[in-house]
């Protein structure tokens, strides 16, 4: 990875290759923006881009975190020539990893859940501006606690003189994972965050079998189907019985707490468990409430001789209890549209100490 050299000399920006700057006026003040023109030659092109994963064993969850970041390089398919195309291809790297675990490399990443695209990365004046897009979703405690510092850690590989916005929004940046409630009062100016999109849901507490949830306000808690509440069943669909009930645009939402006496390994149990005559795919390590999970999607809509249907599933064990959420739709179209709202339902989640 080859890097760009630049050095200021009488105000003037200069780099390893043809530059020049502009000067745009506003009323009275002067704003000077540097755009930069690079010859695109093989010596200044940028090939390779890094990113920060979190090393496996960090038990130790006091002082500097950014001790346990490991960067991991990420080879480009097109070379670019700025610093700005390289922050914004380290973050697209990071962004795209979609496990908690990358690899064998036993490496864990905080950032998988959430939804997140970086827009746009300018510079003006000295000072870069790093516009990110979408979601901040956190997996737990000790996860999340990485999660920001991935991001800014990847970004100060390249610049230290930055702001990160979220959805046009420097304040909705900072106020992603408020675990203070510091911003819980405070007025966003961007889009809406994860906080406020589960302020108004409603809460489930089993304490026979010592979890709760939340879930969202327009859904409904189903009356108990088995004379247990062992497992509990929620619906975009009011007072029904059964999932063939629910037609195509329903949802299906479900909490199945087992006992493991076997001590089968979570991985196992998953594959196990699963709907019958199930096609299992998009199978990942992933993380609730700060514990190991597995995530996956059950796809029976093919099944013979039983209701089909199509499933989100995230299986978590604590001791020798696992715990099942899952959302059932009748189509695949239909689950997919629920998924970010799944995400959150998972993602809150939250077992007994």
């Amino acid at each position: 990875m080859k890097k760009i050299l630049f050095g200021l000399i009488g105000g003037t920006l200069l780099l390893a290759g043809c530059a020049q700057t502009t000067t745009s006026e506003t009323n009275s003040n002067t704003t000077t923006t540097n755009t930069v023109s690079i010859a695109e030659t093989p010596e200044n092109a940028i090939d390779q881009v890094q990113f920060q994963l979190v090393a496996p064993s960090h038990d130790d969850m006091s002082g500097d975190l950014s001790r346990y970041l490991i960067p991991v390089e990420k080879n480009l398919e097109t070379p670019v020539y700025t610093t700005e195309d390289e922050i914004k291809q380290a973050l697209t790297a990071l962004f795209a990893v979609k496990t908690f675990t990358y690899g064998e490399s036993g490496l864990e990443n905080s950032v998988y859940a959430s939804t997140l695209a970086a827009a746009t990365v300018t510079t003006a004046s000295g000072k870069t501006t790093v516009a990110l897009e979408g979601q901040v979703i956190g997996t737990g405690a000790v996860a999340d606690a990485f999660l920001k510092l991935q991001i800014t850690e990847t970004i100060e590989q390249y610049v230290s003189d930055y702001t990160i916005t979220l959805n046009g929004s420097e304040k909705d940046w900072s106020c992603a994972l408020d675990a203070k409630g510091d911003c819980a009062t405070g007025e966003s100016t961007g889009a809406n965050t994860d906080i406020d999109r589960t302020a108004n849901w409603k809460t489930y507490d089993n304490a026979k079998y010592a979890y709760a949830l939340k879930y969202p306000a327009d859904w409904y808690e189903l009356a108990n189907l088995e004379d247990t509440d062992q497992n509990q069943y929620f619906s975009n669909k009011q007072g029904i019985g059964a999932p063939l009930e629910m037609g195509t645009d329903g949802i299906w939402l479900s909490v199945e707490t087992d006992d493991n006496t076997t001590n089968v390994s979570l991985s196992d149990w998953a594959k196990t468990h699963a709907e019958s005559q199930a096609q299992i795919s998009d199978v990942k390590n992933t993380r609730v409430d700060g514990l190991d999970a597995i995530g996956q999607v059950e796809d029976f809509t093919e099944a013979k001789d039983t209701e089909g249907g199509y499933v989100l599933a995230t299986y978590v064990m604590k001791g020798t209890k696992v715990y099942t959420i899952k959302i059932l739709a009748n189509t695949p179209e239909t689950a997919n549209q629920h998924e970010k709202e799944y995400d959150l339902v998972v993602q809150n989640f939250n077992i007994a100490q």
